[in-house]
Protein backbone atom coordinates (compact mmCIF):
# COMPACT_ATOMS: atom_id res chain seq x y z
CA UNK A 1 0.00 0.00 0.00
CA UNK A 2 1.55 3.27 -1.16
CA UNK A 3 0.79 6.83 0.49
CA UNK A 4 -1.19 9.02 -1.41
CA UNK A 5 0.49 11.48 -3.38
CA UNK A 6 0.34 14.88 -1.96
CA UNK A 7 -1.15 17.83 -4.32
CA UNK A 8 1.31 20.13 -6.13
CA UNK A 9 1.03 23.50 -4.83
CA UNK A 10 -1.02 25.98 -6.42
CA UNK A 11 0.67 29.16 -7.30
CA UNK A 12 -0.25 32.28 -6.14
CA UNK A 13 -1.80 34.16 -9.89
CA UNK A 14 0.02 37.51 -10.55
CA UNK A 15 -2.84 39.60 -11.72
CA UNK A 16 -6.48 38.94 -12.57
CA UNK A 17 -7.30 38.12 -15.69
CA UNK A 18 -8.10 40.75 -18.14
CA UNK A 19 -11.86 40.75 -18.69
CA UNK A 20 -13.90 39.27 -21.76
CA UNK A 21 -15.87 42.02 -22.79
CA UNK A 22 -15.93 45.77 -23.15
CA UNK A 23 -18.52 48.49 -24.71
CA UNK A 24 -17.31 50.84 -26.61
CA UNK A 25 -19.36 54.27 -26.89
CA UNK A 26 -18.35 56.74 -29.56
CA UNK A 27 -19.96 60.26 -29.68
CA UNK A 28 -19.62 63.16 -32.59
CA UNK A 29 -20.07 66.49 -31.12
CA UNK A 30 -20.76 68.90 -33.51
CA UNK A 31 -19.71 72.58 -33.54
CA UNK A 32 -21.72 74.29 -30.77
CA UNK A 33 -22.14 71.28 -28.44
CA UNK A 34 -19.37 71.68 -26.20
CA UNK A 35 -22.06 71.71 -23.44
CA UNK A 36 -24.09 68.82 -24.68
CA UNK A 37 -20.56 66.97 -24.41
CA UNK A 38 -19.63 68.36 -20.88
CA UNK A 39 -23.33 67.08 -19.53
CA UNK A 40 -22.05 63.77 -21.35
CA UNK A 41 -18.46 63.76 -19.58
CA UNK A 42 -20.20 64.73 -16.54
CA UNK A 43 -22.44 61.87 -16.67
CA UNK A 44 -19.67 59.31 -16.81
CA UNK A 45 -18.83 58.76 -13.61
CA UNK A 46 -22.14 58.48 -12.12
CA UNK A 47 -23.16 55.63 -14.46
CA UNK A 48 -19.73 53.93 -13.39
CA UNK A 49 -20.52 54.08 -9.94
CA UNK A 50 -24.50 53.21 -10.87
CA UNK A 51 -23.76 50.26 -12.68
CA UNK A 52 -20.34 49.63 -9.94
CA UNK A 53 -23.09 49.00 -7.41
CA UNK A 54 -25.15 46.72 -9.26
CA UNK A 55 -22.38 44.07 -9.90
CA UNK A 56 -19.53 44.77 -7.29
CA UNK A 57 -17.55 41.57 -8.41
CA UNK A 58 -17.17 42.68 -12.01
CA UNK A 59 -14.79 45.67 -10.94
CA UNK A 60 -16.20 47.64 -13.52
CA UNK A 61 -14.18 50.44 -14.74
CA UNK A 62 -14.45 53.58 -17.13
CA UNK A 63 -12.23 55.40 -19.89
CA UNK A 64 -13.25 58.44 -21.53
CA UNK A 65 -11.57 59.28 -24.56
CA UNK A 66 -11.44 62.94 -25.93
CA UNK A 67 -10.38 63.17 -29.84
CA UNK A 68 -8.02 65.50 -30.94
CA UNK A 69 -10.60 67.55 -32.91
CA UNK A 70 -12.95 68.26 -29.73
CA UNK A 71 -9.85 70.70 -28.67
CA UNK A 72 -9.53 72.21 -32.12
CA UNK A 73 -11.34 75.24 -33.37
CA UNK A 74 -10.90 76.74 -36.97
CA UNK A 75 -7.81 77.48 -38.02
CA UNK A 76 -6.51 74.98 -35.11
CA UNK A 77 -7.10 77.25 -32.07
CA UNK A 78 -7.26 75.01 -29.29
CA UNK A 79 -10.46 76.07 -27.43
CA UNK A 80 -10.46 78.47 -24.02
CA UNK A 81 -10.78 77.34 -20.51
CA UNK A 82 -14.22 76.66 -20.96
CA UNK A 83 -13.59 73.38 -23.44
CA UNK A 84 -11.00 72.75 -20.37
CA UNK A 85 -13.79 72.32 -18.23
CA UNK A 86 -15.36 70.15 -20.42
CA UNK A 87 -12.49 67.97 -20.85
CA UNK A 88 -12.14 67.27 -17.29
CA UNK A 89 -15.85 67.27 -16.20
CA UNK A 90 -15.46 63.29 -15.62
CA UNK A 91 -12.64 63.53 -14.06
CA UNK A 92 -13.89 62.30 -10.61
CA UNK A 93 -14.21 58.81 -11.77
CA UNK A 94 -13.19 58.27 -15.32
CA UNK A 95 -9.78 58.17 -16.63
CA UNK A 96 -9.43 61.57 -19.60
CA UNK A 97 -7.44 60.60 -22.77
CA UNK A 98 -6.38 63.01 -24.83
CA UNK A 99 -5.10 63.63 -28.62
CA UNK A 100 -4.07 67.30 -27.99
CA UNK A 101 -0.50 66.73 -28.66
CA UNK A 102 -0.83 65.35 -31.85
CA UNK A 103 -1.79 68.96 -33.54
CA UNK A 104 0.58 70.95 -30.87
CA UNK A 105 3.66 70.05 -28.38
CA UNK A 106 2.06 70.36 -24.82
CA UNK A 107 4.45 73.43 -24.23
CA UNK A 108 1.98 75.81 -26.98
CA UNK A 109 0.47 78.21 -25.51
CA UNK A 110 -2.71 76.85 -26.65
CA UNK A 111 -2.17 73.71 -24.02
CA UNK A 112 -2.14 76.16 -20.86
CA UNK A 113 -5.83 75.81 -20.22
CA UNK A 114 -5.63 72.48 -19.66
CA UNK A 115 -2.78 72.13 -17.88
CA UNK A 116 -3.95 75.00 -15.55
CA UNK A 117 -7.34 72.76 -14.95
CA UNK A 118 -5.44 69.86 -14.65
CA UNK A 119 -3.48 71.76 -11.72
CA UNK A 120 -6.72 73.15 -9.54
CA UNK A 121 -8.00 69.81 -10.14
CA UNK A 122 -4.42 68.06 -8.72
CA UNK A 123 -5.24 65.71 -11.76
CA UNK A 124 -1.51 64.41 -12.95
CA UNK A 125 -1.15 64.54 -16.62
CA UNK A 126 0.83 61.83 -17.92
CA UNK A 127 2.90 62.41 -21.28
CA UNK A 128 4.81 59.88 -23.73
CA UNK A 129 7.96 62.10 -24.57
CA UNK A 130 9.81 61.16 -27.88
CA UNK A 131 11.01 57.85 -28.37
CA UNK A 132 13.96 55.43 -27.39
CA UNK A 133 17.23 56.78 -29.18
CA UNK A 134 17.94 54.42 -31.24
CA UNK A 135 14.96 54.69 -33.37
CA UNK A 136 16.26 58.32 -34.16
CA UNK A 137 20.08 56.72 -34.85
CA UNK A 138 20.86 55.32 -38.19
CA UNK A 139 19.22 51.63 -39.38
CA UNK A 140 23.47 50.36 -39.56
CA UNK A 141 25.91 48.14 -37.42
CA UNK A 142 26.58 50.85 -34.98
CA UNK A 143 23.11 51.05 -34.00
CA UNK A 144 23.20 48.80 -31.18
CA UNK A 145 19.29 48.89 -30.18
CA UNK A 146 18.73 47.73 -34.56
CA UNK A 147 17.03 44.85 -33.40
CA UNK A 148 14.45 46.85 -31.75
CA UNK A 149 14.74 50.32 -33.50
CA UNK A 150 14.20 48.97 -36.91
CA UNK A 151 10.36 48.52 -36.83
CA UNK A 152 10.04 51.98 -34.74
CA UNK A 153 12.90 53.87 -36.62
CA UNK A 154 12.26 57.58 -37.34
CA UNK A 155 15.72 58.22 -38.78
CA UNK A 156 13.78 58.49 -42.32
CA UNK A 157 11.07 60.89 -40.63
CA UNK A 158 12.17 64.52 -42.18
CA UNK A 159 11.76 67.74 -40.01
CA UNK A 160 11.11 66.29 -36.77
CA UNK A 161 12.00 66.92 -33.18
CA UNK A 162 14.05 64.86 -31.76
CA UNK A 163 14.96 63.56 -28.68
CA UNK A 164 16.90 66.39 -27.10
CA UNK A 165 14.58 68.50 -28.51
CA UNK A 166 11.39 66.90 -27.14
CA UNK A 167 12.82 66.67 -23.77
CA UNK A 168 13.58 70.25 -24.00
CA UNK A 169 9.99 70.86 -24.80
CA UNK A 170 8.87 69.04 -21.59
CA UNK A 171 11.06 70.81 -19.49
CA UNK A 172 9.65 74.01 -20.87
CA UNK A 173 6.13 72.96 -20.15
CA UNK A 174 7.61 71.74 -16.29
CA UNK A 175 8.48 75.23 -16.16
CA UNK A 176 5.92 76.93 -17.42
CA UNK A 177 3.56 74.72 -15.10
CA UNK A 178 4.73 74.15 -12.30
CA UNK A 179 1.68 73.61 -10.67
CA UNK A 180 0.46 71.12 -12.58
CA UNK A 181 2.23 67.35 -12.12
CA UNK A 182 3.52 65.34 -15.38
CA UNK A 183 4.42 61.81 -15.59
CA UNK A 184 6.65 61.13 -18.15
CA UNK A 185 6.21 57.66 -19.69
CA UNK A 186 9.03 55.08 -20.06
CA UNK A 187 11.81 57.30 -18.37
CA UNK A 188 10.79 60.08 -20.46
CA UNK A 189 12.91 57.90 -23.03
CA UNK A 190 15.65 58.76 -21.38
CA UNK A 191 16.69 55.52 -20.12
CA UNK A 192 19.74 55.53 -22.47
CA UNK A 193 21.21 58.43 -19.92
CA UNK A 194 19.80 57.91 -16.37
CA UNK A 195 22.78 61.11 -15.51
CA UNK A 196 20.36 63.39 -18.05
CA UNK A 197 16.78 62.56 -16.53
CA UNK A 198 18.32 62.95 -13.14
CA UNK A 199 19.49 66.13 -13.53
CA UNK A 200 16.03 66.93 -15.16
CA UNK A 201 14.20 65.27 -12.36
CA UNK A 202 16.54 67.96 -9.95
CA UNK A 203 15.25 71.06 -11.83
CA UNK A 204 11.79 70.16 -12.02
CA UNK A 205 10.09 69.01 -9.11
CA UNK A 206 6.93 68.23 -10.72
CA UNK A 207 7.69 65.61 -12.98
CA UNK A 208 7.03 62.12 -12.34
CA UNK A 209 8.68 59.21 -14.38
CA UNK A 210 7.18 56.03 -14.99
CA UNK A 211 9.23 52.99 -15.65
CA UNK A 212 6.73 51.14 -18.24
CA UNK A 213 8.46 49.15 -20.72
CA UNK A 214 12.06 50.25 -20.40
CA UNK A 215 13.18 47.16 -18.08
CA UNK A 216 15.30 45.64 -21.16
CA UNK A 217 16.98 48.63 -21.35
CA UNK A 218 17.84 49.79 -17.89
CA UNK A 219 18.67 45.98 -16.72
CA UNK A 220 21.87 45.64 -18.70
CA UNK A 221 23.20 48.24 -16.35
CA UNK A 222 22.11 46.82 -12.92
CA UNK A 223 24.20 49.27 -10.64
CA UNK A 224 24.14 52.17 -11.65
CA UNK A 225 19.85 51.31 -12.97
CA UNK A 226 19.81 50.66 -8.83
CA UNK A 227 21.72 53.46 -7.86
CA UNK A 228 19.28 55.81 -9.69
CA UNK A 229 16.41 54.10 -8.35
CA UNK A 230 17.89 54.68 -4.88
CA UNK A 231 17.95 58.40 -5.46
CA UNK A 232 14.47 58.72 -6.74
CA UNK A 233 12.97 56.14 -4.97
CA UNK A 234 10.19 59.02 -4.34
CA UNK A 235 9.81 59.94 -7.90
CA UNK A 236 9.27 56.56 -9.99
CA UNK A 237 6.37 55.34 -10.44
CA UNK A 238 5.83 51.05 -11.69
CA UNK A 239 4.05 50.50 -14.99
CA UNK A 240 4.24 47.98 -17.50
CA UNK A 241 2.80 49.37 -20.96
CA UNK A 242 3.41 45.56 -22.22
CA UNK A 243 -0.31 43.39 -22.25
CA UNK A 244 -1.38 42.16 -18.62
CA UNK A 245 0.30 38.36 -19.30
CA UNK A 246 1.48 36.75 -15.74
CA UNK A 247 5.05 36.34 -17.82
CA UNK A 248 5.18 39.95 -18.62
CA UNK A 249 4.50 41.06 -14.87
CA UNK A 250 6.84 38.49 -13.73
CA UNK A 251 9.78 39.20 -15.75
CA UNK A 252 9.24 42.81 -14.22
CA UNK A 253 9.47 41.21 -10.41
CA UNK A 254 12.91 39.22 -11.64
CA UNK A 255 14.59 42.50 -12.99
CA UNK A 256 13.33 44.81 -10.06
CA UNK A 257 13.80 42.35 -7.27
CA UNK A 258 16.12 39.49 -7.47
CA UNK A 259 20.10 39.42 -8.02
CA UNK A 260 20.21 37.22 -10.81
CA UNK A 261 22.81 38.01 -13.50
CA UNK A 262 23.19 37.31 -16.99
CA UNK A 263 19.59 35.97 -18.19
CA UNK A 264 17.65 36.58 -21.25
CA UNK A 265 13.84 37.39 -22.45
CA UNK A 266 13.20 37.77 -25.64
CA UNK A 267 9.36 37.18 -25.49
CA UNK A 268 8.66 40.67 -23.73
CA UNK A 269 11.45 42.70 -24.78
CA UNK A 270 12.61 43.70 -28.45
CA UNK A 271 16.00 43.93 -27.12
CA UNK A 272 17.79 40.90 -27.12
CA UNK A 273 20.63 41.98 -24.77
CA UNK A 274 21.63 40.27 -21.26
CA UNK A 275 18.98 41.34 -18.23
CA UNK A 276 20.75 41.40 -14.60
CA UNK A 277 18.18 42.27 -11.44
CA UNK A 278 18.56 45.39 -9.28
CA UNK A 279 17.79 43.97 -6.30
CA UNK A 280 16.20 46.53 -4.77
CA UNK A 281 15.38 46.47 -0.95
CA UNK A 282 11.76 46.50 0.24
CA UNK A 283 11.86 50.16 0.86
CA UNK A 284 12.42 51.45 -2.86
CA UNK A 285 10.24 48.93 -3.98
CA UNK A 286 6.72 50.35 -1.49
CA UNK A 287 7.59 53.53 -3.17
CA UNK A 288 7.97 52.36 -6.38
CA UNK A 289 4.89 49.74 -6.69
CA UNK A 290 2.46 51.77 -4.80
CA UNK A 291 2.90 54.29 -2.82
CA UNK A 292 3.91 57.02 -4.92
CA UNK A 293 1.36 56.24 -7.03
CA UNK A 294 -0.93 57.01 -3.78
CA UNK A 295 0.61 60.04 -3.35
CA UNK A 296 -0.22 61.65 -6.57
CA UNK A 297 -3.85 60.57 -6.35
CA UNK A 298 -4.70 60.79 -2.55
CA UNK A 299 -4.09 64.61 -3.65
CA UNK A 300 -7.15 64.66 -5.91
CA UNK A 301 -9.41 64.36 -2.91
CA UNK A 302 -7.25 66.46 -0.25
Amino acid sequence: MTAPTPPSPEPQPVVTPLRTAAIFLVVTINAGGEAIARDLLADVSAIQRSVGFRLPEGELSCVAGISATLLVLRHRRVTSARLADTIFAASTVALIGLEALQICHPDDPRMDALWQKAAELHMPISLHVADPIWMYQPMDKHNDGLMNAYEWRLDNQPNIVKLPGMIEILERTLTRHRSTTFIACHFANLDYDLTHLGEVLDRNPNLYPDISARYAETAPIPRFAAQFYARYSDRLLYGTDMGYAQEMYRITFRILESQDEHFYEIDQFGYHWPLYGLGLNDEILKRIYHENAAKLLSSRTA
